[in-house]
């Protein structure tokens, strides 16, 4: 009895110690999601240094 809630007990534990795909496909979307906002802000704020006549020649993201 003991012997098998050792075991059960120790498949429990490894199992909770393997990645859920849906954690990680939520984390990379988040992820992304927020990549996409300082893109989105670091475009902004070129744009607005062209319309003043501050030009950057690189952005930081680099060209590709």
């Amino acid at each position: 009895m003991l012997t098998s809630a050792m075991v059960i007990l120790e498949m429990w534990v490894s199992a909770r110690q393997l990645p859920d795909p849906r954690l990680q496909e939520r984390n990379r979307i988040i992820y992304m999601e927020h990549r996409a906002q300082d893109l989105r802000r670091e475009l902004s704020d070129q744009l607005d240094a062209i319309s003043q006549g501050n030009v950057q020649t690189t952005p930081s993201w680099g060209l590709r």
